[in-house]
Order: C-alpha cells, then structure tokens, then sequence
C-alpha cells in the first residue's frame, strides 16, 4: 500500500500528468479515485468528508492539493480507516499534496 501511495503522492507533488498504469499494484475493478483542491484542510476538510460520505461508495483514492499544512499539523486531519502521505513544504501558500488510500 505504501507503494501506491509513495508513487500517487509523487506524482502530485511533481504536478505530474499520469495514468493509472504507472501506480504499482493498481486494480481498476476496486478502486475509486476522488481528487479535490481543497484549497486548505482547515477550512474545507471536514465538510469534504461529508460530501465523500454522502457518495456512499465503499473505498476511494482521495487525492488533495492546496492543503495548506504545517509540519505539526497532518495528523489532525488522518481519517482512521486510510493510510495517508502529506507533503509539507515552507511555503505560505498554494502548497502541500495529500494522498490518502483506504485500507483493504
């Protein structure tokens, strides 16, 4: 799982253009990806989830940019049921990818 989120995490913190096939162990028949700028967790996390949620579907690869965070920051925003990857950078503004996969 590591892998995956290693290479997703990657890619966007590269602001790479990508297609599934370059994610190891990728298995198109579960998995679901959802990708969101969210322009800073603090703000906008939490109402994300819901709307994630109110999708009902069983398993997402969220994908987020503009999250905004500070290194003591990330795990406030961990949902118990994903492994997730952060990028933390010194800038004040439009930075820092998080990707987040659930467990299986």
């Amino acid at each position: 799982m590591s892998d995956v989120l290693g290479t997703a995490n990657n890619i966007l913190n590269n602001c790479e253009y990508s297609t599934v096939d370059k994610i190891p162990d990728y298995d198109d028949a579960y998995a679901t990806f959802y990708y969101q700028n969210i322009d800073e967790f603090k703000t906008n996390f939490h109402e994300t989830l819901i709307n994630i949620k109110a999708l009902n579907h069983s398993s997402f690869t969220l994908a987020f940019c503009e999250t905004n965070l500070k290194a003591d920051e990330p795990s406030d925003y961990d949902i118990s049921t994903y492994n997730s990857e952060y990028a933390i950078d010194n800038r004040n503004k439009g930075s820092g990818p998080a990707v987040m996969a659930t467990l299986r």
